[in-house]
Protein backbone atom coordinates (compact mmCIF):
# COMPACT_ATOMS: atom_id res chain seq x y z
CA UNK A 1 0.00 0.00 0.00
CA UNK A 2 1.26 3.34 -0.90
CA UNK A 3 2.13 5.67 1.88
CA UNK A 4 1.80 9.52 2.48
CA UNK A 5 5.00 10.96 4.12
CA UNK A 6 4.45 14.81 6.42
CA UNK A 7 7.45 16.90 6.52
CA UNK A 8 7.41 19.58 8.53
CA UNK A 9 10.27 22.35 8.46
CA UNK A 10 12.25 26.07 9.12
CA UNK A 11 14.19 27.60 7.41
CA UNK A 12 15.68 30.82 7.06
CA UNK A 13 14.20 32.66 3.73
CA UNK A 14 16.87 35.57 2.92
CA UNK A 15 18.72 33.36 0.77
CA UNK A 16 15.88 31.37 -0.68
CA UNK A 17 13.64 32.79 -4.20
CA UNK A 18 10.50 32.23 -1.75
CA UNK A 19 8.74 28.22 -1.47
CA UNK A 20 8.27 27.49 -5.06
CA UNK A 21 10.48 25.71 -7.58
CA UNK A 22 11.96 28.39 -10.22
CA UNK A 23 14.17 27.32 -12.56
CA UNK A 24 17.83 28.50 -11.85
CA UNK A 25 16.77 29.40 -8.83
CA UNK A 26 17.61 28.50 -4.93
CA UNK A 27 13.65 27.64 -3.72
CA UNK A 28 12.96 25.67 -0.11
CA UNK A 29 10.74 23.43 -2.55
CA UNK A 30 13.72 23.03 -5.21
CA UNK A 31 16.34 22.21 -2.08
CA UNK A 32 13.53 19.58 -0.29
CA UNK A 33 13.19 18.25 -3.91
CA UNK A 34 16.91 17.30 -4.23
CA UNK A 35 17.18 15.86 -1.16
CA UNK A 36 13.81 13.68 -1.61
CA UNK A 37 15.29 12.46 -4.90
CA UNK A 38 18.51 11.66 -3.33
CA UNK A 39 16.71 9.57 -0.96
CA UNK A 40 14.38 7.71 -2.77
CA UNK A 41 15.78 7.26 -6.56
CA UNK A 42 13.63 8.98 -8.09
CA UNK A 43 12.03 12.85 -8.70
CA UNK A 44 9.52 14.24 -6.05
CA UNK A 45 8.42 17.87 -5.85
CA UNK A 46 6.65 18.22 -2.62
CA UNK A 47 3.95 20.29 -2.00
CA UNK A 48 3.65 22.51 0.97
CA UNK A 49 1.51 24.96 2.71
CA UNK A 50 2.39 27.72 2.32
CA UNK A 51 4.13 29.77 -1.11
CA UNK A 52 5.96 32.10 1.17
CA UNK A 53 7.81 34.56 -0.76
CA UNK A 54 11.58 35.56 -1.56
CA UNK A 55 12.81 36.58 1.79
CA UNK A 56 10.64 35.45 4.07
CA UNK A 57 11.15 32.59 6.72
CA UNK A 58 9.26 29.61 8.59
CA UNK A 59 8.53 28.42 12.13
CA UNK A 60 7.08 25.51 10.87
CA UNK A 61 6.16 24.86 7.19
CA UNK A 62 4.33 21.67 6.35
CA UNK A 63 4.86 19.71 2.83
CA UNK A 64 4.33 15.89 2.13
CA UNK A 65 5.57 12.95 -0.18
CA UNK A 66 2.94 10.73 -1.55
CA UNK A 67 3.62 6.96 -3.05
CA UNK A 68 6.31 6.02 -0.30
CA UNK A 69 6.70 2.18 0.75
CA UNK A 70 7.06 1.73 4.72
CA UNK A 71 10.87 1.72 4.27
CA UNK A 72 11.34 5.04 2.48
CA UNK A 73 8.90 6.40 5.12
CA UNK A 74 11.72 5.40 7.83
CA UNK A 75 14.47 5.98 5.60
CA UNK A 76 13.33 9.98 5.35
CA UNK A 77 12.51 10.13 9.05
CA UNK A 78 16.32 8.69 10.18
CA UNK A 79 17.88 10.21 7.42
CA UNK A 80 16.34 13.90 5.87
CA UNK A 81 17.25 15.82 8.61
CA UNK A 82 21.03 15.45 8.43
CA UNK A 83 20.52 15.97 4.42
CA UNK A 84 19.59 19.80 5.00
CA UNK A 85 21.77 22.78 4.23
CA UNK A 86 22.53 25.17 6.88
CA UNK A 87 19.27 27.28 6.39
CA UNK A 88 17.21 24.58 5.95
CA UNK A 89 15.86 22.36 9.12
CA UNK A 90 13.77 19.04 8.87
CA UNK A 91 11.58 19.36 12.18
CA UNK A 92 9.88 15.93 11.53
CA UNK A 93 9.11 13.03 9.79
CA UNK A 94 5.76 10.41 10.27
CA UNK A 95 3.66 8.67 8.16
CA UNK A 96 -0.07 10.89 7.92
CA UNK A 97 -3.31 9.41 6.00
CA UNK A 98 -3.56 8.76 2.23
CA UNK A 99 -5.63 11.72 2.51
CA UNK A 100 -3.38 14.60 3.76
CA UNK A 101 -2.57 17.49 1.91
CA UNK A 102 0.38 19.37 3.08
CA UNK A 103 -2.04 22.73 1.13
CA UNK A 104 -5.79 21.54 0.37
CA UNK A 105 -6.23 19.71 3.89
CA UNK A 106 -4.93 23.05 6.13
CA UNK A 107 -7.95 24.39 7.83
CA UNK A 108 -5.74 27.29 9.21
CA UNK A 109 -2.61 28.84 8.98
CA UNK A 110 -0.79 31.38 11.59
CA UNK A 111 1.75 33.85 10.60
CA UNK A 112 4.38 36.24 12.61
CA UNK A 113 5.75 39.35 11.67
CA UNK A 114 8.36 40.39 13.69
CA UNK A 115 8.67 44.53 14.33
CA UNK A 116 12.86 45.50 15.41
CA UNK A 117 12.04 49.29 17.69
CA UNK A 118 15.90 49.25 18.62
CA UNK A 119 17.47 48.96 14.81
CA UNK A 120 20.00 46.30 16.25
CA UNK A 121 22.34 45.25 13.74
CA UNK A 122 21.64 41.48 14.24
CA UNK A 123 17.80 41.50 13.63
CA UNK A 124 17.99 42.79 9.91
CA UNK A 125 17.89 39.82 8.55
CA UNK A 126 14.78 38.85 10.72
CA UNK A 127 12.83 41.66 11.82
CA UNK A 128 12.05 44.93 10.19
CA UNK A 129 12.94 48.14 12.26
CA UNK A 130 10.52 51.12 11.22
CA UNK A 131 13.01 53.87 12.46
CA UNK A 132 10.35 55.47 14.58
CA UNK A 133 8.54 56.07 17.53
CA UNK A 134 5.25 53.76 17.34
CA UNK A 135 2.13 54.26 20.08
CA UNK A 136 1.15 50.84 20.95
CA UNK A 137 -2.24 51.60 21.95
CA UNK A 138 -3.37 52.79 18.93
CA UNK A 139 -1.59 49.83 16.89
CA UNK A 140 -3.81 47.57 19.37
CA UNK A 141 -6.83 49.01 18.81
CA UNK A 142 -6.36 48.97 14.96
CA UNK A 143 -5.39 45.41 15.17
CA UNK A 144 -8.64 44.52 16.43
CA UNK A 145 -10.13 46.01 13.44
CA UNK A 146 -8.71 43.09 11.35
CA UNK A 147 -10.52 40.39 13.14
CA UNK A 148 -13.65 38.39 12.01
CA UNK A 149 -14.69 37.60 8.78
CA UNK A 150 -13.54 40.31 6.69
CA UNK A 151 -13.79 41.00 2.60
CA UNK A 152 -9.48 41.53 2.24
CA UNK A 153 -9.03 42.84 -1.52
CA UNK A 154 -7.60 46.24 0.14
CA UNK A 155 -4.68 43.73 1.32
CA UNK A 156 -3.97 41.81 -1.42
CA UNK A 157 -1.51 42.08 -4.50
CA UNK A 158 -4.06 43.30 -7.33
CA UNK A 159 -3.10 40.68 -9.65
CA UNK A 160 -3.28 37.84 -7.60
CA UNK A 161 -7.22 38.69 -6.41
CA UNK A 162 -9.42 35.80 -6.62
CA UNK A 163 -13.33 35.83 -7.12
CA UNK A 164 -13.76 35.10 -3.27
CA UNK A 165 -11.43 37.20 -0.99
CA UNK A 166 -13.34 36.78 2.24
CA UNK A 167 -10.91 35.97 4.78
CA UNK A 168 -11.94 34.80 9.03
CA UNK A 169 -9.50 36.44 10.72
CA UNK A 170 -9.22 34.65 14.44
CA UNK A 171 -6.75 36.38 15.59
CA UNK A 172 -4.42 39.51 15.41
CA UNK A 173 -2.70 40.88 17.72
CA UNK A 174 0.54 42.65 19.14
CA UNK A 175 2.90 40.76 21.66
CA UNK A 176 5.46 43.77 22.91
CA UNK A 177 8.29 43.52 24.47
CA UNK A 178 11.49 45.38 25.43
CA UNK A 179 12.58 46.50 21.82
CA UNK A 180 10.44 44.42 19.88
CA UNK A 181 7.02 43.30 18.82
CA UNK A 182 5.66 40.60 17.22
CA UNK A 183 2.47 40.32 15.01
CA UNK A 184 0.46 37.29 15.30
CA UNK A 185 -2.42 36.78 12.54
CA UNK A 186 -4.11 33.52 12.03
CA UNK A 187 -7.20 32.74 9.85
CA UNK A 188 -8.33 30.07 7.79
CA UNK A 189 -7.21 31.52 4.69
CA UNK A 190 -4.54 34.61 3.46
CA UNK A 191 -4.07 36.51 0.30
CA UNK A 192 -1.20 37.65 -1.58
CA UNK A 193 0.95 39.60 0.90
CA UNK A 194 -1.71 39.99 3.16
CA UNK A 195 0.09 39.78 6.55
CA UNK A 196 2.63 42.26 5.30
CA UNK A 197 0.48 44.67 4.14
CA UNK A 198 -1.41 44.51 7.33
CA UNK A 199 1.86 45.10 9.37
CA UNK A 200 2.23 48.04 7.09
CA UNK A 201 -0.96 49.78 7.85
CA UNK A 202 -0.39 49.07 11.83
CA UNK A 203 2.64 50.80 11.39
CA UNK A 204 0.91 53.66 9.82
CA UNK A 205 -1.37 53.92 13.04
CA UNK A 206 1.67 53.21 15.43
CA UNK A 207 3.35 56.50 13.70
CA UNK A 208 0.34 58.58 13.83
CA UNK A 209 -0.32 58.94 9.86
CA UNK A 210 -3.53 56.42 10.56
CA UNK A 211 -6.33 56.20 12.85
CA UNK A 212 -7.38 52.62 13.89
CA UNK A 213 -10.67 53.41 12.90
CA UNK A 214 -8.80 53.57 9.42
CA UNK A 215 -8.17 50.10 9.55
CA UNK A 216 -12.65 49.42 8.64
CA UNK A 217 -12.46 52.22 5.85
CA UNK A 218 -9.24 50.58 3.80
CA UNK A 219 -11.07 47.34 4.25
CA UNK A 220 -14.93 48.40 2.65
CA UNK A 221 -12.85 50.33 0.15
CA UNK A 222 -11.77 46.81 -1.62
CA UNK A 223 -8.81 48.34 -3.21
CA UNK A 224 -5.15 47.78 -2.58
CA UNK A 225 -4.18 51.58 -3.13
CA UNK A 226 -5.97 52.65 -0.15
CA UNK A 227 -4.08 50.48 2.22
CA UNK A 228 -0.43 51.95 1.05
CA UNK A 229 2.99 50.40 0.99
CA UNK A 230 4.15 46.66 2.73
CA UNK A 231 6.56 45.63 5.59
CA UNK A 232 9.09 43.71 3.59
CA UNK A 233 9.81 40.21 3.76
CA UNK A 234 12.55 39.94 6.13
CA UNK A 235 10.34 40.25 9.15
CA UNK A 236 7.70 37.65 7.85
CA UNK A 237 7.23 34.27 9.29
CA UNK A 238 4.68 31.30 8.17
CA UNK A 239 4.75 30.35 12.61
CA UNK A 240 1.99 27.45 11.63
CA UNK A 241 -0.33 25.03 10.14
CA UNK A 242 -3.50 23.31 11.46
CA UNK A 243 -5.04 19.81 10.10
CA UNK A 244 -8.19 18.08 10.87
CA UNK A 245 -6.45 15.80 13.73
CA UNK A 246 -7.40 12.47 12.14
CA UNK A 247 -5.37 12.83 8.74
CA UNK A 248 -2.45 11.98 11.68
CA UNK A 249 -3.91 8.88 11.49
CA UNK A 250 -2.43 6.43 8.52
CA UNK A 251 -4.98 4.61 8.74
CA UNK A 252 -7.66 6.73 7.86
CA UNK A 253 -8.85 6.96 4.50
CA UNK A 254 -9.69 10.80 4.47
CA UNK A 255 -12.95 11.76 2.81
CA UNK A 256 -12.75 12.15 -0.93
CA UNK A 257 -15.77 15.07 -1.15
CA UNK A 258 -13.76 17.31 1.35
CA UNK A 259 -12.89 20.55 0.16
CA UNK A 260 -9.32 21.81 -0.52
CA UNK A 261 -8.68 24.91 1.27
CA UNK A 262 -7.45 28.12 -1.07
CA UNK A 263 -4.23 29.54 -0.33
CA UNK A 264 -1.47 32.34 -1.07
CA UNK A 265 1.28 33.57 -0.32
CA UNK A 266 0.94 36.72 2.30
Amino acid sequence: MARTARIDLAYDGTDFHGWQWQLGLRTVQGELALMLERLLGRPCLPPGAGRTDAGVHALRQTAHARGLNADEVARLARVLPRFAPRDLQVLEVREVSPAFHARFSARWRRYEYRLDLQGDLFRRRFAWCPGEPLDRGAMDAACARFRGRRDCSSLCKTASLNPTNDCDVTDCRLEWAEGSAILHVRADRFLHHMVRTMTGVLVEVGAGRRRPEDVTAILEARDRRVAGGMAPACGLYLADVGYPPELDDPDHPGDPAEKPTPEATP
